[in-house]
């Protein structure tokens, strides 16, 4: 390959490495870069199917059928919610993994390519990683 087609791909991983850096970081400044917590939304799903277990076991909470049938309709909506943001994190920290695995690959082919163009040339010639 020749020098200038060396250099050329040399700069055009380093670009896509660096977008793909602005993304891990804001990934990572957003907490989504590992699987977070649905604890709290699980344990209000189960009280409110506790709730209404309450209600359907008993005759005599009949009075509570407006409620109860509200409370059923609430339960289904933080069910879409919780399976929403658990699907969307789950996403996020997959394309944080392939991205971090995609840089790691960048890297490796940047100083290859980096050895291949520095080889033979004097020191000021050369591309260092600090004039990258």
């Amino acid at each position: 390959m020749s020098d200038s087609a060396l250099k050329e791909k040399i700069y055009a991983n380093n670009t896509k490495k660096k977008q793909y850096e602005k993304v891990c970081n804001a990934i990572l400044e957003n907490g989504l870069a590992s699987q977070n917590d649905l604890s709290d939304a699980n344990n209000l799903i189960d009280k409110c199917k506790d709730y209404i277990e309450k209600i359907d076991g008993n005759d005599g909470y009949g009075y509570l059928s407006k409620f109860r049938d509200k409370l059923d309709t609430q339960k289904k909506t933080i069910k879409k919610y919780r399976d929403f943001v658990r699907d969307s994190n789950k996403a996020f920290v997959t394309m944080y993994k392939d991205l971090t695995d995609e840089i790691s690959s960048l890297e490796s082919a940047i100083e290859s390519d980096r050895s291949s163009y520095n080889k033979g040339k004097s020191f000021g010639d050369q591309i260092h990683w600090w004039n990258l």
